[in-house]
């Protein structure tokens, strides 16, 4: 049988290497890309002064068991994986207000955090999220149309959690503003998500791998399959939303926490002003609500 994969995202290259390794199909592949790979792009970065190096610019990390296929298909290839973290941390108004996610002296990174309601009372809500988000998961009804940002507020979960943790953490993630979040991001997908990669647990958490070195949207699946598609596809695929983000692989300090002991992974760094546009801020542009890692 000759078969066509159209695409050569990962999804696409794994077709490709199952169907012949394990078959005596006539498989061909197709993009129209100028690379393979999709989201698992790797790009070649020199520094001034430095050696190159591979950085990967969209697919960041995985683990063995929440991507076992992925991870099977991998090894299979002698692709060398090796460890890597998954922390968080936020700077606001450029270092005015910095946390991270490393360990205690990562969140106390800067010494003023000791004295501020604020952080007690994120951390006291994380511990809550953690604790009894999952309980949502069973809820029917009406819990189904709920955003994240109105999940939030009926719990009676603080701005501080909010504003320094999941909203940052969730747009961060996904490649979302924030704002988009809180408005949009239905609440049983992201807390499903937190839990199938044990986000909510407080220890026995998964370790993530990323490769050493460094598949086709579902909108353009309903473009490809045209008049032939069903109306279940249709339905399913087309209830997907993206959003276009800029990807910029960079070595600027001044895009990092101030701190170095608050920088992590993941780096999100906001202004006061991008949350409350009534409150001015000398954070610059370019600065609101970008993502180091």
């Amino acid at each position: 049988m000759r078969i066509a994969i159209v695409g050569g995202g990962v999804a696409g290259l794994s077709a490709l290497w199952e169907l012949n390794k394990y078959s005596d199909h006539d498989v061909h592949i197709y993009e129209k890309a100028d690379w393979w790979g999709g989201h698992a792009h790797t790009v070649q970065f020199q520094r001034p002064g430095k050696e190159k190096c591979d950085i990967d610019t969209a697919f960041i990390a995985i683990n063995e068991k929440n991507y076992p296929n992925f991870y099977k298909f991998l090894v299979d290839s002698g692709i060398e994986l090796i460890k890597t973290t998954m922390s968080f941390s936020l700077s606001r108004d450029r270092g005015k207000f910095e946390w991270a996610s490393n360990d205690l002296w990562a969140l106390f990174c800067q010494r003023s955090n000791f004295f501020k309601p604020r952080v007690y009372r994120m951390m006291w809500d994380i511990l809550r999220f953690n604790l009894f988000a999952i309980d949502f998961l069973l809820e029917n009804g009406e819990a189904e149309g709920l955003s994240i940002g109105e999940y939030l507020d009926r719990e009676g979960y603080s701005q501080a959690f909010k504003e320094d943790y999941l909203l940052p953490l969730t747009a961060g993630i996904w490649s979302i503003p924030p704002e988009k979040v809180a408005l949009d991001f239905p609440a049983m997908a992201l807390i499903r998500f937190f839990h199938n990669h044990q986000m909510l647990q407080l220890w026995g958490k998964p370790s993530w791998l990323t490769i050493k070195g460094g598949s086709t949207h579902t909108d353009q699946a309903v473009q490809l399959l045209g008049s032939d598609i069903s109306r279940e596809e249709k339905d399913l695929l087309g209830n997907c939303n993206w959003s276009a983000n800029q990807c910029v692989v960079h070595y600027d300090e001044n895009l990092m926490p101030i701190r170095k002991k608050a920088w992590t992974a993941w780096n999100y760094l906001t202004s006061t002003s991008y949350i409350h546009p009534s409150h001015e801020s000398k954070t610059s542009a370019s600065e609101v609500s970008s993502i180091s890692m």
